[in-house]
């Protein structure tokens, strides 16, 4: 699985609200975030780091706890799983 790059949010559900619109992964190790200025939260990723690990992705957080999300990668769009269950996939640009 291929993170680096940038990527755009295909998911539409009431839980992926919480995720950004865009998110950037560089080859460094951090991630910048960009929320949907039509949200009604923060999102939950904003800038931090990243770290792949078969399919786990951890990520920090936008109050800096580090989480797990199960993620695959297919035909050019990655999904991430939360710990609540909640599926929010994006598309590289």
């Amino acid at each position: 699985m291929n993170l680096i790059g940038n990527w755009q949010k295909t998911t539409d559900s009431e839980c992926g609200k919480k995720y950004p619109a865009a998110i950037q992964f560089k080859a460094n190790g951090l991630y910048e975030a960009q929320g949907d200025p039509k949200a009604a939260v923060h999102p939950t990723w904003d800038v931090g780091t990243f770290k792949l690990k078969h399919d786990t992705v951890s990520l920090s957080t936008s109050n800096d706890a580090v989480i797990d999300y199960q993620a695959s990668e297919e035909a050019g769009t990655l999904t991430f799983r939360d710990p609540e269950g909640c599926t929010v996939a994006y598309r590289r640009l």
